[in-house]
């Protein structure tokens, strides 16, 4: 009976876990954790942003299509009545200004009446441009792109390629130099800060003049401090890093023209290298207008 005893009383023993052991154990849990949810969050990151950009390369896509059945032409922009890729200049019968995207050229014949495919899973409402009605942010979110405003009515084979100045003075006019810097494509369709409380109408579909970029996603490696998604007319999506103007502490423009890249800094070369700069767009953009533009005094190239 005593053996038994001694060994009913070493199972019991064994049977607990000390404190100490309990401790260890939390600790490694936590360290666990710890080293595991930046991962994952780093993880839903990178799957939002894949896909922000499929968002982009079917609407690149749809683009495309739309400019081969129209003589190779894109469609218009903000300014265009009736050719806004987006709609919000198109007449839908019923409005004065169509629904943004269902009014759009392209949203039923080209995207299927996709209006997901518009919208970026990162958007965050307080990205959203102010009403000047409610004065609060426009909702619902609609649309995360938009179109480079230079490229409204475009002859897509008549663009090729373009530029911008690597850094500060973004509104230098010797574009000759080293320090400029080429995109790897010409940019087709923005994340643009929407924000932005220098832009002229805040339901435009254009990206112009002062329009800036939304560096919503991580920067994924990048030296960047967050980056955003850039589609080019040859149906390639990519990142780009570019440091994002703080709109909301009213900024001067003519500092954003110096310090920031907007779409006032990138220049556009046509067949025959001629160059366009976004500047000689500062009043806006309207159908075809790439190929017609003159400039006054425009920087060296």
């Amino acid at each position: 009976m005593a053996g038994g005893s001694v060994q009913g009383h070493r199972r019991a023993a064994r049977r607990g876990f000390t404190l100490i052991e309990v401790l260890v154990v939390v600790a490694i849990i936590a360290l666990l954790v710890a080293i595991l949810l930046p991962a994952m969050a780093r993880a839903r990151a990178q799957a939002r942003n894949t896909l922000c950009q499929s968002n982009l390369k079917m609407l690149t896509t749809a683009l495309i299509a739309y400019s081969a059945e129209n003589a190779g032409r894109l469609p218009g922009g903000g300014k265009d009545n009736n050719a806004d890729w987006l709609g919000g200049a198109n007449n839908n019968g019923r409005t004065t200004f169509g629904r943004k995207p269902q009014d759009g050229t392209i949203f039923r014949r080209h995207m299927g009446g996709r209006a997901a495919a518009y919208v970026c899973s990162d958007h965050k409402p307080h990205e959203q441009p102010i009403d000047p009605v409610t004065a609060k942010p426009v909702a619902p979110i609609a649309y995360s792109y938009t179109l480079h405003g230079m490229l409204t009515g475009a002859k897509t084979e008549m663009l090729a390629g373009s530029h911008y100045p690597a850094a500060p003075d973004f509104n230098r006019n010797d574009h000759t130099g080293r320090d400029m810097r080429a995109f790897e494509g010409v940019p087709l369709l923005i994340e643009e800060d929407l924000a932005n409380s220098a832009a002229s109408q805040y339901n435009d579909s254009n990206w112009l003049a002062f329009d800036s970029l939304i560096p919503r996603h991580p920067s994924l490696g990048t030296r960047a401090a967050g980056t955003s998604n850039m589609a080019f007319t040859d149906g390639h999506v990519n990142r780009v890093g570019f440091q994002r103007v703080p709109w909301e502490t009213g900024i001067a423009v003519d500092t954003v023209k110096k310090n920031y890249f907007t779409a006032h800094a990138l220049c556009v070369r046509t067949t025959g290298r001629k160059w366009i700069t976004g500047r000689s767009f500062t009043g806006g953009g309207r159908y075809g207008d790439i190929h017609k533009k003159t400039e006054q005094n425009p920087p060296q190239h």
